[in-house]
């Protein structure tokens, strides 16, 4: 199936915000009997240890940092989604996500960013392995079919967009003297740390701050 994705760099105060119109929750197979969703502030405790792991420069590593990586479905609707199949799991019952009523779920998962020239271009990717020797963890993005613009879930997809757009812009830099417009959205206060990030500092990307506001 493919998948439409987007991707971001902002605060952990700001991503806050975004989801206060929202609830978040686990798609597990093995999820306890009396899970209802996750509170945002539990998943911003992640995010914000994530975050602060981006700016001290550090790679993150998948395996070590596995913590502040993990992934959560979004929904307006709570009362949409599904949870069935209660069953026994390592001596102690669990019961499993089902779906929702209104169609596949946006989720919020971590992305990759590598950067290199190709035929005198820069190549970005934010989907590769975060393992590979060459690609980075830089945030986290928002991911929902491509081909499922009809479900009513896709409105919780347009909604975040929304949002993000509203504090951020285009995610702008130079390497190796050619200049790169990317589909990151990056709001101004994450634009003035992420200098510091493994990432950027490891293939000495010069970040550019001309990018204007999308409406």
């Amino acid at each position: 199936m493919a998948f439409q994705f987007l991707p971001f760099v902002i605060t952990p105060e700001q991503l806050e915000n975004i989801l206060g119109s929202f609830y978040l929750f686990v798609g597990d197979t093995h999820v306890p009997l009396n899970y209802t969703y996750t509170p945002v502030k539990e998943f911003i405790e992640q995010y914000s240890g994530f975050y602060e792991l981006l700016c001290s420069g550090k790679r993150i590593d998948f395996r070590n940092n596995y913590a502040l990586m993990k992934n959560y479905f979004i929904t307006t609707d709570m009362s949409s989604v599904m949870f069935g199949k209660e069953h026994e799991y390592n001596g102690a019952l669990y019961k499993m996500y089902m779906g929702t009523s209104r169609g596949y779920a946006p989720y919020i998962a971590p992305f990759s960013f590598s950067a290199r020239i190709e035929y005198e271009r820069v190549v970005v990717s934010t989907r590769e392995s975060y393992l590979t020797e060459r690609s980075d963890v830089m945030g986290f993005q928002l991911t929902f079919p491509k081909n499922a613009n009809d479900l009513e879930s896709f409105e919780d997809f347009t909604l975040f967009k929304k949002l993000l757009y509203k504090i951020t812009i285009p995610f702008m830099f130079k390497f190796e003297s050619i200049e790169k417009k990317t589909n990151i959205r990056i709001s101004e206060e994450a634009l003035n740390k992420i200098e510091s990030f493994h990432c950027i500092r490891n293939r000495n990307i010069k970040i550019l701050n001309n990018a204007e506001k999308s409406d």
